[in-house]
């Protein structure tokens, strides 16, 4: 319902002023009962000329999937693909399993780390009965690499890991904390903010046996859980009921 049809993309091309492209944009929004709640700087709908559809509240056009995506927070070279509304939460616990992981590999190499380290320190001691009883030599240098690596990784990964628990608390994505969305009363970081409690289950559901298993995740990613909400009225269009009508939101400066 967010696409739009051919005609309707080339009269948005052709309009001669933004004030002209922004009622249409309204019109269109109306007609659909789109549930928006942001706007582009201008005070128009957000609209993304690629891929000719009106974008849904957090969606971005990514320029390397060359597509909108919804709830976007940002394209990941890793794993090249995006990291957004249907894969969110499998990148949190991909970092959550990763740390946990890094710091098994630290915490069970950290004997032979240090015994290495003593050998090197206490070169009169037999560097053959350490190797017989077990504790590193210079053949077993990839020992000392393992620590370091995992360590490295630990912290990297627990950084970014950390930053995106803080964003889900807030309920942000990566690119609304650095550009904040745009609402009737102007930009704000914190306009979808529930709480951290119904944030949590946006991302997580409200199973805790769930949230740390690689299941969907709840909602549409159109419009923000709220349990005293109803979000489908009798036309099957995904609305909420304590928003107010798209139209009139959005003619409002």
């Amino acid at each position: 319902m967010f696409y739009i049809s051919d005609n309707e993309a080339d009269h948005i091309a052709a309009a001669q002023t933004i004030e002209d492209r922004r009622n249409f944009l309204i019109h269109l929004a109306r007609t659909a009962n789109l549930p928006l709640l942001t706007k582009h700087f201008d005070g128009s709908i957000r609209y993304c000329f690629n891929c000719r559809c009106i974008k849904p509240d957090r969606a971005h056009h990514c320029s390397i999937c060359r597509k909108c995506v919804l709830k976007y927070d940002h394209h990941c070279p890793w794993t090249n693909s995006c990291v957004s509304f249907g894969n969110y939460k499998f990148f949190i616990l991909f970092l959550g399993y990763a740390l946990i992981f890094c710091i098994y590999v630290a915490a069970t190499s950290i004997e032979y780390f240090i015994k290495f380290w003593q050998n090197v320190t206490s070169p009169q001691q037999d560097t053959s009965s350490l190797s017989t009883s077990g504790a590193p030599s210079a053949g077993k240098f990839h020992l000392l690499f393992l620590f370091f690596a995992s360590v490295m990784f630990a912290v990297s990964v627990s950084t970014l890991f950390f930053y995106h628990l803080y964003l889900i608390w807030k309920n942000r994505t990566t690119l609304e904390s650095f550009r904040s969305p745009i609402f009737i009363d102007g930009p704000n970081k914190n306009g979808f903010d529930l709480g951290y409690k119904q944030n949590f289950f946006e991302i997580f559901g409200s199973s805790l046996l769930l949230a740390i298993l690689p299941v969907t995740s709840t909602g549409d990613a159109l419009i923000p859980i709220d349990s005293n909400t109803s979000y489908i009225d009798d036309r099957g269009i995904v609305t909420q009921s304590n928003y107010s009508n798209t139209g009139d939101y959005l003619l409002t400066r």
